[in-house]
């Protein structure tokens, strides 16, 4: 229920952005225009005190074994459906190199599944009040634990390894700091209370077993909520039509396709994009955003998945002027980590690519001038991800007696190195927003570390390169939080498999409507 919130990326129609949300208070004195101290900020944008209190080391601890132990229970309750993954049996070999290999899971297992156990494990950890270092401390330890011990009956999973724990971190900071800003609701609801459980109970249950109130929030934004945390959150619903070219597509007629998306961005610098002149260094997670999006059409439907956040970077500002006639910039730069999600049957072929971001340069740059707004967004990471290997078939009619990678044949993806980046561009002067995003990903196969590697006559190697694009022009009535507008966007692959080689592509033009809070 609390991935329902959480909004889309730059991977195609269902990751159209709208407006930002405004954050600023709704009665509060303006803060001065300059702030003539480096990173001088007022006591009321400090973060929520939940944060800085003393950390339950124990309790920590005693949560995420109770954890293990449940998935240790159901992982032998149901040995029976786990009889051919059960390959290794010697415990005291843990060590060898040959009890390391890349499993053969599916991908929504391996690179959806994994990351949000990895982020479940890491926001406990904050939740009782640890650091984010402290914090990757224990949910990488949990990943190995599980790996090594608790599911000793089959090879560990070098795969889950890389993942699990890694991928997890920027998802599972941002549910923390949305779970801190959605406590401080100064009168909490039905609705907001189970909001709050769904989204992020570990920082409910902390705050009951401490016996605290609700966190205080000494100005409050537009929501109701502690400005403190600076936040921008959209809905956009699409519907408009797909038409597909190249030799791995089908090429019918165009088709309709629907699509629908989440967005959400969190932000816990002090003062973040508010007036104020200030330049600080930061280290726990303090820029962070996730997104959810689906697609459906005639062939299927597909889910669009990704989570970002900045680890450690420095953030500069000099921004003066009240809400709607800021005049100013802001730069933050830094380490960026997270994870790219994409499984999707909505094309006549199947797109799968799912991708953890290792730590890579990153860069937001914001410019305000009055009603005029701009930003710029980059990043650039290597990569480890599972990708769709669309002409295995081809290559295994040319190769009738030969049998290619085990998870190719069976999970239609390979598992991958390699690398992407992606921009990210929006520019608002008055009713009118113009968005753009680009994404590029090279990959290239692994070879050699399959979990069932003696099932394979012929390891032939794959490749794929992958460009998102997409490009929008919305409305906004003067005072509205509902923008309308068309968007187009195009999903470029190319795929081989041993000397095959194929493209294809799918264009969409939709029209669009997106809200805003």
């Amino acid at each position: 229920m609390g991935l329902a919130l959480l909004g889309a990326h730059t991977f195609d129609a269902a990751s159209a952005r709208c407006e930002p949300a405004r954050t600023d208070p709704v009665a509060a004195t303006p803060p001065p225009a300059t702030a003539p101290v480096a990173g001088a900020v007022s006591a009321d944008d400090a973060k929520p005190s939940a944060d800085d209190l003393p950390a339950h080391t124990l309790r920590t601890t005693a949560t995420l074994g109770v954890m293990l132990g449940g998935f240790s229970a159901g992982y032998w309750l149901t040995r029976r459906t786990k009889v051919e993954g059960w390959d290794f049996f010697d415990f005291g070999a843990r060590l060898d190199k040959n009890a390391w290999k890349f499993d053969n899971n599916s991908l929504v297992v391996n690179f959806l599944l994994h990351p949000l156990s990895g982020a479940a494990t890491y926001a406990i950890a904050r939740a009782n009040h640890h650091g984010a270092l402290v914090s990757a401390g224990f949910s990488m330890a949990s990943s190995y634990l599980w790996e090594s011990v608790f599911e000793y009956r089959s090879k560990v999973s070098l795969n889950d390894m890389i993942v699990t724990a890694p991928g997890g971190l920027a998802l599972g900071e941002f549910l923390h700091q949305l779970g801190l800003y959605l406590d401080t609701a100064a009168e909490p609801g039905v609705g907001m209370g189970v909001l709050q459980w769904s989204v992020s109970p570990f920082v409910q249950f902390d705050r009951v077993l401490d016996g605290r109130d609700h966190a205080a929030a000494p100005e409050r934004d537009a929501l109701g909520l502690t400005r403190a945390i600076w936040h921008d959150f959209s809905f956009a619903g699409s519907v408009g039509a797909s038409s597909e070219v190249g030799r791995l597509a089908a090429g019918d007629r165009p088709y309709t396709r629907v699509d629908g998306s989440i967005r959400a961005r969190l932000a816990t610098i002090p003062g973040y994009l508010r007036s104020g002149r200030f330049e600080r260094w930061f280290y726990n997670f303090d820029v962070t955003a996730f997104d959810v999006g689906f697609e459906d059409s005639k062939h299927g439907v597909g889910l669009l998945a990704v989570s970002d956040g900045l680890l450690a970077g420095y953030h500069y500002q000099d921004i003066a002027g009240p809400s709607g006639a800021r005049r100013g910039v802001a730069v933050t730069t830094g380490a960026s980590l997270g994870f790219d999600y994409l499984d999707s049957r909505a094309s006549s072929f199947r797109e799968q690519l799912g991708v953890f971001h290792l730590p890579g340069p990153a860069l937001d740059w914001h410019l305000q001038r009055g009603r005029f707004r701009g930003s710029l967004r980059a990043r650039a990471h290597p990569d480890f991800g599972g990708v769709s290997g669309m002409t295995y078939d081809e290559w295994s009619l040319l190769h009738p007696k030969e049998r290619g990678k085990y998870i190719l044949r069976n999970m239609g993806y390979y598992y991958a190195w390699g690398g992407s980046g992606s921009l990210g561009l929006d520019v608002e002067a008055g009713p009118f927003r113009v968005q753009g995003d680009l994404y590029y990903g090279r990959y290239r196969s692994e070879e050699g570390l399959g979990r069932w590697q003696e099932r394979v006559t012929l390891d032939a190697p794959a490749g794929t390169q992958a460009m998102l694009v997409r490009a929008s022009l919305d409305v906004r009535p003067p005072g509205s939080p509902i923008a309308v507008g068309a968007q187009s966007s195009a999903r470029y692959w190319e795929s081989w498999v041993g000397e095959v080689f194929g493209r294809a592509q799918v264009v969409t033009h939709v029209l669009r409507l997106c809200a805003t809070f």
